[in-house]
């Protein structure tokens, strides 16, 4: 402008961001897909040493699930809060980087509190896969970011 004030052109951000988005979201769909063969190769590697039976595979009811951790991003611990289904006989929340690697694997129980807690000092900074595995299927997941 002639005062020397800037002004920004919203109209010509717009399709950039809407791109950015979609890129995004197919990275999420990769992750997810990629995730999901990653949980596959461990169930069946799991079936074939005798370690799972196909008949513990059951379905997820839909009152399985994940909250987000709190805080998220987080530096010093975090919160992962849960609710298993009352029938639900094993429920594990697993731990994964990006690359679908598995790093831990926390055992829940059905019964309060329904919440685990997970300390900065056991992973590097980076972000994190953590979903909600019961009776051998995956009910949900989420991501969490770690800090320095």
């Amino acid at each position: 402008m002639p005062d020397g004030t800037k002004g920004l052109a919203y109209q010509c951000i717009i399709p950039l961001l809407i791109e950015a988005i979609k890129t995004q979201q197919r990275d999420i769909e990769e992750m997810r897909e990629m995730f999901h063969e990653s949980l596959s190769r461990n169930y069946d590697n799991q079936i074939k040493n005798n370690e799972m039976s196909l008949n513990t595979i059951q379905p997820v009811t839909e009152k399985s699930f994940l909250y987000q951790n709190n805080p998220n991003p987080f530096s010093v611990s975090t919160i992962i809060k849960y609710q298993l289904d009352k029938f639900a006989t094993d429920g594990k929340i697993l731990i994964l980087n990006m690359q679908g690697e598995l790093l831990k694997t926390y055992q829940l129980t059905n019964q309060p509190p329904y919440e685990i807690t997970i300390y900065g000092e056991e992973l590097k900074a980076g972000m994190y896969l953590y979903s909600l595995i019961v009776d051998g299927k995956e009910a949900d997941t989420k991501r969490m970011i770690l800090t320095n």
